[in-house]
């Protein structure tokens, strides 16, 4: 295996907050590279075929830079919001719109954004608008969130549901 799913979330207060109103239990892990490993696929692919074989659309794919992102295909994608950051939302409908995001996708990772695809068309931010608050307050809506960061490195994963593709692979914990 070309990767580790790990316990320990690495965007967690640095990134994102996560709000568990109703204290429901979270399925989370981290997918980081095994560097034991040869790296093929890389992080960044992993986590698209992830999402293909999850298969929940519509998607957004969000992301918060200083510059106007690569995944900004539209000027009505992006806003620019406090501290000259601009704020960028891309509606995903399918497959193969996921596809030709995540070209996008990859560069902007690699270019050391934190990027977000979720099932929420809404995120909200914090007050300085320079980070994610993910928000579980409805038990019965299925909800995910996906932060790739650290130049695509790694990605958190985040749901109230426990079915999805790599449910079965074991996960280690650090001290």
């Amino acid at each position: 295996m070309n990767y580790i799913l790990n316990h320990l979330l690495t965007g967690e207060k640095e990134h994102y907050f996560l709000k568990n109103a109703s204290n429901m239990p979270l399925e989370h892990f981290c997918c980081e590279p095994n560097l034991d490993s040869f790296h093929h696929p890389t992080i960044v692919e992993t986590s698209l075929s992830f999402l293909k074989n999850l298969s929940v659309f519509p998607l957004s794919i969000h992301m918060i830079s200083s510059y106007i992102p690569n995944l900004s295909g539209e000027p009505k994608d992006t806003q620019k919001i406090a501290n000259g950051d601009y704020y960028t939302v891309r509606q995903i409908s399918n497959e193969a719109q996921l596809k030709e995001a995540y070209r996008r996708v990859t560069r902007d990772a690699e270019n050391g954004e934190n990027i977000v695809i979720t099932s929420e068309q809404h995120i909200p931010l914090t007050h300085d608008m320079t980070k994610y608050e993910f928000t579980f307050d409805v038990v019965r809506q299925k909800k995910f969130f996906l932060m790739i960061q650290l130049d695509g490195q790694c990605w958190d994963f985040i749901a109230n549901f426990t079915t999805h593709p790599f449910s079965t692979l074991p996960r280690i914990t650090e001290d």
